[in-house]
């Protein structure tokens, strides 16, 4: 059953690098009602979930040369869809921080400034994270990806890097917690 992932994964990013609509064809057949259903759980509105949904299928598209698509890709379109609810949530509940009864509504122009400096930190945050990972060493900077970026378990990585669980879950902690140490300057400013 994984094999069939695996084939239809590489099969779909084959054809989105070949600029082949098919793949989003394959992706919206595969994918779309999953993705719905868990973004209207998350946002508790089927219309906002079918937005966002539908914005991230168009983003994935028009961004398709630019986007680092990690197989499996179910997993990579459920952490997308996530952050993205997550955001919407966020927006939606500063926006009603910012639109209080007595406080004065935001322009256009704040609600745009505000978006872009939003998506401006998330980006250089994303960087910042890809660098602090790209940072560690070897020894620790691959079980984190394997476990970040895999369905594989602790064991799993631990028979495909011939250690011990342990030793993998040791690697992992210390991962992050130097990947903590480097992002600490940025999280408290």
């Amino acid at each position: 059953m994984a094999a069939k992932h695996v084939d239809q994964d590489d099969f779909i990013l084959t054809l989105l690098h070949a600029d082949d609509q098919q793949a989003m064809n394959i992706i919206f057949d595969t994918y779309f009602s999953e993705l719905l259903q868990r973004t209207e759980h998350y946002t508790g509105d089927r219309q906002v979930a079918k937005d966002i949904v539908q914005e991230l299928l168009v983003t994935i598209w028009h961004e398709r040369h630019h986007l680092n698509i990690t197989k499996p890709i179910r997993k990579y379109l459920m952490r997308a869809i996530h952050n993205r609810a997550l955001n919407v949530i966020r927006n939606q509940q500063k926006f009603k921080t910012f639109t209080q009864p007595g406080a004065e509504p935001m322009s256009s122009a704040d609600i745009y400034r505000y978006a872009a400096d939003r998506d401006l930190r998330h980006n250089e945050l994303e960087g910042m994270i890809h660098l602090a990972i790209d940072s560690l060493p070897e020894k620790l900077r691959e079980p984190f990806w394997l476990s970040r970026n895999t369905e594989m378990t602790h064991k799993q990585i631990a028979a495909h890097l011939q250690v011990s669980e342990i030793v993998v879950q040791k690697r992992i902690m210390k991962a992050l917690k130097l990947i903590k140490t480097r992002l600490n300057k940025y999280l408290k400013s």
